[in-house]
């Protein structure tokens, strides 16, 4: 099964700062929907697809988010936030072969069975879960491992706004993964949060 080849990186550093005052007193990753985390939601969800090589990267209320997942994960502590490319670098030689990147604070029910055939057969670096572009995404990305050797080390990096756009500078062709049928619910504002909250609370 391809899910036993991946590893997965749930960026969970950040301060949620467009979610304040809510992130003062509590991480984003550990706000919860339908009376759990959202990081529970995506843990989950993953093991659903038999993922469980899972790393967590950390920086704001660290101590919270480990004191709740405790062993269940690996963790990558942040001294200085990196960004959300530059937070994969440190991690380069843990990966065995690829590795899925999501975002702590989407939650998705997208098939990752069909993304990974998607991914195989488009033989690309990357494929990105999106309804849009490369760019406009569902907060998922799927790297082969050669990746790293676009990313810089010890510096501040974003997959959409620094990586993405020079992968296309450079001719590497991106796969789209733009299934018809999947949601996703990024809660990153408190607007985008009551919408998920909403959806969930009527599709328990």
């Amino acid at each position: 099964m391809i899910a036993k080849k991946i590893d997965c990186l749930i960026l969970a550093a950040g301060k949620g700062e467009r979610l304040r005052p809510l992130t003062y007193k509590i991480p984003k990753p550990l706000i919860p929907i339908n009376g759990k985390p959202i990081i529970r939601h995506i843990i989950d969800y993953l093991n659903k697809f038999g993922i469980y090589s899972i790393t967590v990267n950390l920086h704001y209320f660290s101590t919270l988010i480990k004191d709740y997942l405790k062993d269940e994960v690996n963790y990558s502590f942040e001294p200085i936030l990196l960004g959300t490319a530059g937070a994969i670098k440190p991690i380069e030689n843990k990966i065995k072969k690829r590795l899925l990147v999501v975002n702590a604070d989407t939650i998705s029910d997208v098939n990752l069975f069909d993304l990974f055939d998607s991914h195989k057969n488009s033989k690309c670096l990357v494929t990105i879960f999106t309804k849009d572009d490369a760019i406009h995404t569902g907060g998922m990305y799927l790297f082969e491992k050669p990746i790293f050797r676009y990313i810089p080390s010890h510096s501040i990096y974003s997959i959409s706004d620094q990586l993405i756009p020079l992968l296309i500078k450079e001719g590497v062709k991106i796969n789209l993964f733009k299934p018809k049928d999947a949601f996703y619910y990024d809660c990153g504002t408190p607007a985008k949060l009551a919408r998920a909250r909403k959806f969930f609370r009527k599709n328990k």
